[in-house]
């Protein structure tokens, strides 16, 4: 009898063992990924509001006279199957250096859908932390005064109408949202 419950004894020891030793190797093979989504809204920028749409718009302005005009249009689609709200910026950089006071005014309006153009905004008077932004010497930043909210698909449309001051250069704007929550 004593043989029997050695031999239990040392096959429960021996079970433990190798069940653990098997699950230490399960636990210590398993693999983790993580994948950061910036943002749920698709941007793109086009010289017009029906095609041509683009990540960024280089915008010549080689005239020296000054008080040069260009409108141009940025899309927001909300790709998420949720409402979305965020913060839009649209960066400008250019190689030759850029400042706030390259522009003369930064006049936004947006429609939704197949809606009309609302109220407009002048990104240029709007106080600090809003409207224009210096980043550093070849970039700076103009912030929208209000997080926006997109239901899920919607999509925005919005005409950007830039006056230069009397610069030269190539700016080139880019649009992103940061997502507030």
């Amino acid at each position: 009898m004593n043989k029997k419950i050695l031999t239990l004894a040392v096959l429960t020891l021996f079970s433990l063992a190798l069940t653990t030793a098997f699950l230490v190797t399960y636990l210590s093979n398993q693999v983790s990924a993580s994948q950061t989504i910036e943002s749920p809204i698709e941007l793109e920028i086009s010289m017009r509001d029906d095609n041509g749409w683009a990540e960024t718009l280089p915008l010549d302005n080689m005239y020296t006279g000054g008080r040069n005009t260009v409108t141009f249009y940025t899309r927001e689609t909300n790709i998420a199957p949720e409402s979305v709200t965020g913060d839009i910026e649209n960066i400008v950089t250019c190689d030759l250096g850029v400042k706030c006071i390259d522009f003369e005014s930064v006049v936004v309006s947006t429609k939704t859908g197949t809606g009309n153009y609302g109220d407009s905004v002048n990104l240029m008077t709007l106080n600090e932390p809003y409207g224009c932004e210096q980043v550093n010497s070849q970039r700076i930043k103009f912030n929208y005064p209000n997080p926006q909210t997109w239901s899920a698909n919607q999509v925005d449309i919005n005409m950007i109408t830039v006056t230069f001051e009397d610069v030269v250069g190539e700016y080139i704007f880019t649009s992103r949202v940061v997502p507030t929550a």
